[in-house]
């Protein structure tokens, strides 16, 4: 028996105990995302729709103006219970932070984006609060109302540039799969006298690392990609960008992946932020290690118009003091010389 060591009876029984509670925390772990002592590395992604898009920083060196006239500047960016006081005052009535719109409407204003999806907007008159002291802004909120606190998804946009021709919700009856109904708005976006069509879905899934929460986030890409099939057939050409807080990463295997309909069909879709995948510098909810769970995801039809776009998660928790008081997640964009 050399060699071996045992542990006594209760000893050992501790110690399995714990490996067993440590797992299941890692299971359960939310959306804290990958271990921070080993990030997964990117996948590569072979296809029509492989040519990922370059990663940049546009705030390396402070804040500053983000959008430029020539490219398209959109981004989707988790609120957190805007415009609640933070951390966690979500009483009803609940109280809004006037500071913390302002604070929103002066990053806004600043970075100059064309189009921001937005999520967790719990609050139509604080949402319209912030629209006020954006010139130059107007927006779109889900017209959904299940009560106090309900998270909505919504979007920003420049109006002098974006013309919103219709929007709608989707799976609007589908509450296990989407606890939160996706709004697709149908843009036209024009700068420099030259236009592009995007129809654009904002999206907030499942939240939770649960078997059962993945599963829920499984059925609505699902159902997400049989009907950007349907329209591929129904308006062959036309652009759809999905943008929102997927809850999830996209560089998971495909085993435990909550995104296998659209990871296993690169012919089809690209994942505009994979090359963001597994960097903790660009995670867009730092905390808890950090993950990417914010996602940009491209129909085959605009996989071409973006193959020279740029991606970067706006770190703005590293350039504003006090960020933690605006949100616990980062906008993700895509720049795309759409303009020139």
């Amino acid at each position: 028996m050399a060699g071996k060591i045992r542990l006594p009876r209760q000893p050992r029984f501790v110690a399995v105990a714990l490996l067993l509670a440590l797992g299941l925390l890692v299971w359960i772990g939310g959306c804290t995302g990958p271990s921070p002592l080993k990030p997964k590395p990117p996948v590569v992604v072979e296809g029509p729709c492989g040519a990922l898009p370059a990663v940049f920083n546009p705030l390396e060196f402070g804040l500053t103006q983000v959008g430029t006239d020539t490219t398209l500047d959109l981004a989707t960016w988790n609120l957190e219970f805007f415009p609640l006081r933070l951390p966690g005052d979500y009483e009803c009535p609940h109280p809004v932070d006037s500071n913390r719109v302002t604070a929103t409407a002066d990053l806004i204003n600043l970075m100059r984006l064309d189009v921001i999806a937005v999520e967790e907007i719990s609050d139509p008159a604080g949402f319209q609060n912030l629209l006020d002291l954006c010139p130059g802004y107007e927006g779109i909120l889900a017209a959904q109302d299940r009560g106090c606190n309900f998270q909505r998804v919504g979007l920003i946009y420049r109006s002098d540039q974006v013309a919103v021709r219709s929007t709608r919700l989707l799976f609007e009856g589908n509450t296990r799969a989407f606890p939160r109904a996706p709004l697709q708005a149908d843009l036209r976006i024009t700068s420099n006298g030259i236009s592009y069509d995007l129809n654009l879905i904002v999206i907030h899934l499942k939240a939770s690392g649960s078997f059962s929460s993945r599963e829920r986030r499984r059925e609505a890409t699902a159902l997400l990609r049989t009907y950007l099939d349907d329209q591929a057939v129904s308006s062959p050409g036309a652009n759809f960008l999905i943008a929102g807080d997927w809850n999830d990463t996209s560089d998971d295997p495909p085993s435990s992946s909550s995104f296998p309909r659209f990871l296993d069909d690169p012919e089809n879709y690209e994942f505009l932020t994979q090359p963001l995948a597994g960097q903790r510098a660009f995670a867009s909810h730092p905390f808890g290690g950090g993950s990417l769970i914010d996602l940009l995801l491209v129909n085959r039809a605009a996989c071409e118009d973006f193959d020279t776009a740029r991606v970067t998660t706006l770190r703005l928790d590293g350039v504003v003091d006090g960020y933690d008081n605006i949100s616990d997640h980062m906008p993700v964009m895509v720049q795309a010389p759409l303009f020139k």
